[in-house]
């Protein structure tokens, strides 16, 4: 069974198959809206698989509309499994396309413009997250390991620096999140009630794949707070040094089996 919801993402549903979320965000730019995300979460029973499925839209200096697809598919590992990132903006349009090997500890990257494919593939630790430009998929690492409250907690993530042409391979990125309070606690997002639990995110650079040992000012102007829900760690509010947010604008649980 086919089903199109209000924001436009088609979903193939069957008797294996369910949608347990659905949401969508506001990006903030001080008072601004400057963009905006919705999503859905599904789960194949038989799979044994969660796909985020997100549209991402925003406007650029032009007036054009760009807008970045995103179908991200985890294991019940919370490991990923494959990521398929679409871009378009007017006539350009490329495709970013991640599979995981999790029996190899192999993952293949193919950068797809108008049917040509540059193709490269990296070796992976067992525990590792993929990066896309999806709010809803940005902490799903925090699943795939027992977390230390007591302490920053270590992890990587692939990620591509490839625009609109291939430039080169995916890279690694070191980073570790922290849980700011032991406690859950409540804030208000416009005018709801929101329980969850505030962490501190930080970026490490590289050198020849050891942490650069950077100074404690520069630590602190990379972090990101972080607001996140208790469904499969879906933020609430993720806050920069800069003005820009990203707040939650709804969330939906629909699963029927909880």
């Amino acid at each position: 069974m086919a089903e199109k919801d209000d924001d436009n993402i088609e979903l193939t549903l069957t008797a294996s198959v369910d949608k347990i979320y659905r949401g969508g965000y506001n990006y903030y730019n001080g008072e601004k809206i400057y963009a905006e995300e919705s999503f859905d979460v599904i789960r194949d029973n038989k799979e044994l698989t969660f796909t985020f499925k997100s549209e991402f839209h925003t406007r650029i200096a032009t007036g054009e509309l760009f807008t970045i697809k995103t179908d991200y598919t985890i294991g019940k590992d919370y490991i990923p499994r494959k990521v398929e990132i679409t871009k378009a903006l007017g006539r350009e349009r490329v495709t970013e396309l991640f599979e995981a090997n999790n029996k190899t500890n192999l993952l293949k990257y193919s950068f797809i413009k108008r049917g040509r494919d540059q193709v490269c593939e990296v070796s992976t630790p067992p525990r590792f997250h993929i990066g896309a430009p999806c709010a809803a998929t940005s902490f799903l690492f925090i699943l795939s390991k027992k977390f230390d409250a007591t302490s920053k907690n270590d992890y990587v993530s692939f990620i591509s620096k490839n625009q609109w042409e291939y430039s080169g391979p995916i890279i690694s990125k070191t980073f570790s999140l922290e849980k700011l309070a032991p406690a859950s606690e409540n804030i208000e997002i416009d005018g709801k009630s929101l329980t969850g639990d505030y962490y501190k995110f930080y970026e490490f650079d590289m050198d020849d794949g050891k942490i650069k040992k950077s100074k404690k000012e520069k630590k602190e102007k990379e972090s990101i707070k972080i607001f996140l829900s208790k469904h499969m760690a879906m933020p609430y509010l993720v806050t920069g040094q800069s003005e820009n947010q990203i707040k939650i604008k709804y969330l939906n649980h629909l699963d029927t089996q909880a």
